[in-house]
This record gives C-alpha cells, sequence and structure tokens, in this order.
C-alpha cells in the first residue's frame, strides 16, 4: 500500500520519504520519527501523525501467519490489500506455496476485517422481452429501444450469428430465415419484438413520409 493513500500525504511528501527508505505504509509504521524528522520539510508531529494512521490501517501482514515474505508473494499475485485477500480464491494457494487449509485461514480471518465485495447485479435475461424493447432495423443500422433508453445506429449483422456481432456492447443480428436477435449484456435475446423497414419505406420517409 502506498504512503500516498494516507490522507495528507502527497507526491512531493512521498518523494521525501522515500529518500528516507519509506516506500509504502508497512515502512511508514515502523520509521524512527527523530530520524525521519531531519529531512527537511517533515516535522515529528506530522511524522507521529502518519504513522498512527499507518497504524489503523488493515495490513495484509496484520494477519496470523503472513510475514514480509508471503506479503510480497500475495502481491506479485494482485493480493495488495486485506480486501483483495478477502475475495481470493483458494486455488491461489499452490502459487503461494502454503497449504489451502492455511490459505482459507487467511481470508477468513481477512473477512472479519473487511466484507466480501458483491458482484454488481447484472442485468437478467429476464428483465428484456416484450414487455420493455422494440427492434426497428433500418438496413445496416437498428434503432434499439430497452427499458425507455433508446440506442440509435446499432450494428446490424446479416447471416448465420458469429463473432463480429458479439464484439459489439450491443447488436442486431438477422439470420437467414429472417429472424432478428439482439446482442446485449453478454447474451442473446430472441423474444425482443423487431421490425425491418423495407427499401420503400425507408424512400418514403426520405422524403418526408410518416412510419
Amino acid at each position: 500500500m502506498k504512503v500516498t493513500e494516507l490522507k495528507g500525504i502527497g507526491p512531493s511528501y512521498e518523494k521525501k520519504l522515500r529518500k528516507a527508505g519509506i516506500k509504502n505504509v508497512y515502512d511508514l509504521r515502523k520509521i524512527n520519527i527523530r530520524k525521519v524528522s531531519k529531512i527537511p520539510g517533515i516535522g515529528e508531529d506530522v511524522l507521529r501523525k502518519w504513522k498512527e494512521e499507518a497504524m489503523k490501517v488493515r495490513l495484509l501482514t496484520d494477519i496470523k501467519g503472513i510475514g514480509n515474505g508471503f506479503r510480497k508473494k500475495l502481491e506479485r499475485k494482485g493480493i495488495k490489500t486485506i480486501e483483495d485477500l478477502a475475495n481470493a480464491d483458494k486455488g491461489i494457494a499452490a502459487h503461494l506455496g502454503v497449504s489451502e487449509k492455511r490459505f482459507e485461514a487467511w481470508v477468513k480471518e481477512a473477512r472479519k476485517m473487511a466484507p466480501v465485495k458483491k458482484a454488481k447485479r447484472a442485468v437478467l435475461a429476464e428483465e428484456i422481452g416484450p414487455d420493455n424493447a422494440s427492434i426497428r432495423v433500418r438496413g445496416k443500422i437498428a434503432e434499439v429501444k430497452i427499458k425507455e433508453k433508446i440506442h440509435e445506429s446499432v450494428p446490424v449483422f446479416r447471416g448465420n450469428i458469429g463473432e463480429a456481432a458479439e464484439g459489439n456492447s450491443i447488436a442486431v443480428n438477422i439470420d437467414p430465415s429472417g429472424k432478428i436477435k439482439l446482442w446485449f449484456n453478454g447474451r442473446w435475446y430472441d423474444d425482443v419484438p423487431a421490425v425491418e423497414e423495407t427499401f420503400w419505406e425507408r424512400i418514403k420517409k426520405s422524403f418526408g413520409g410518416k412510419d
């Protein structure tokens, strides 16, 4: 954890602390206040306050069995905070050289310190259908309405479903039989009401005709 994550420590102070060998919050916890205060621009009172703040932060090494060695291994695997560890998968244990049982004990302790993050709720399949969505195809693009929000210029793909359509956040596919499907939120929907404008309807509109 970087020292800049503590209140009051900006880039300039970080640079000064680094000169004293203080690279992170772990180092800040162990500082010799009198020695470090000799650095111009940093007084003992400020250092004392920063050290107190560092002691309040929950760090990986606060968990029994995690020393600096394991802390560095965890960080190399992207686990840098208590929150990261609380949400970690036990499968990472083998990469750390510890048993799953021991790793699970670490995770359990981390969860006591920090709640497990809940995944953001995705739009469910049953929430998009005839009652709240529609598609109007206009040649190579479509207008799609989902939950009162209109998406214009949505790309239209024709033929069998392929990866091209799925490379978009939203797309429309018309298969060889003429069936229209909607690609949205990482999946296909085939129960959305759809209509495809004919060539003559588009010509009529271009001259000011009504739908």
